[in-house]
């Protein structure tokens, strides 16, 4: 029986091993898209401060011109000043003349406000610009390693689940159909270790004759409290 058991434990790892394997494959996809979506993400705020950057070099282009052409309507109505006939004629011309340069004092304030804040996003997007490059560095490695893994976890997988199916064909008919009904009902687990009178399963006491039945004879002792199958396992320290 302690043969038995033993190749119970070793059942029991095996499939909790092609059990992980199996997760594994399922979440390192799942992984490697979410790191995608979060590198996209990045990328995608990364091209919103170029795009607006870029609105504010038309801006600035287009007060420029605004500036521009207020110049020359200032030039132009500084000429006329000579040509006027009348007092009204030239207090209306500097009248123009006036409201043209508060124009274009606003227009330069906005020009200022604009070089401002196109300098802030600049610092900001070339500061961003190194980021996206590191982070799709980061994303291609880890990637690249999440792809070299999935192919490791399908040979491991193999390996695994053949010595789940050899183990299996060495235990006892009735003792694997105890152990898989077990297992079903405990999550999974249907053998474990006892130590110092305690079942590492449901974590409560043993009797003292039940575990000292465990320690010495070979017979199938299962824990009174979750009902799963018990093996002696010496934790002392030497």
């Amino acid at each position: 029986m302690k043969e038995q058991l033993k190749l119970l434990v070793e059942l029991q790892n095996a499939e909790a091993d092609v059990l992980s394997l199996k997760n594994k494959k399922i979440e390192l996809p799942r992984t490697k898209d979410f790191l995608m979506s979060e590198m996209k993400g990045q990328e995608e705020q990364f091209e919103t401060k170029k795009e607006e950057l870029e609105k504010l070099r038309q801006e600035h282009k287009h007060q420029e011109a605004h500036l521009t052409m207020s110049a020359e309507k200032i030039k132009k109505a500084k000429g006329r000043l000579i040509e006027v006939k009348t007092n009204k004629e030239y207090e209306a011309t500097l009248k123009e003349i006036e409201t043209i340069k508060e124009s274009s004092s606003k227009i330069e304030d906005e020009i200022i406000r604009i070089l401002d804040k196109m300098e802030q996003l600049t610092e900001i997007v070339a500061a961003e610009d190194k980021q996206v490059a590191a982070g799709k560095c980061e994303y291609e490695n880890q990637a690249a390693q999440i792809e070299k893994d999935l192919c490791n976890i399908d040979a491991r997988l193999e390996e695994k689940i053949r010595m789940q199916d050899s183990i299996r064909k060495k235990i006892d008919s009735t003792l694997l159909k105890k152990f898989d009904l077990i297992k079903t009902r405990r999550n999974g687990y249907a053998v474990v270790a006892a130590w110092n009178e305690v079942c590492s399963g449901c974590h409560m006491n043993i009797p003292p004759q039940m575990y000292n039945d465990l320690r010495k004879s070979d017979a199938l002792i299962l824990c009174p409290h979750c009902s799963r199958i018990l093996y002696w396992e010496d934790r002392q320290i030497e």
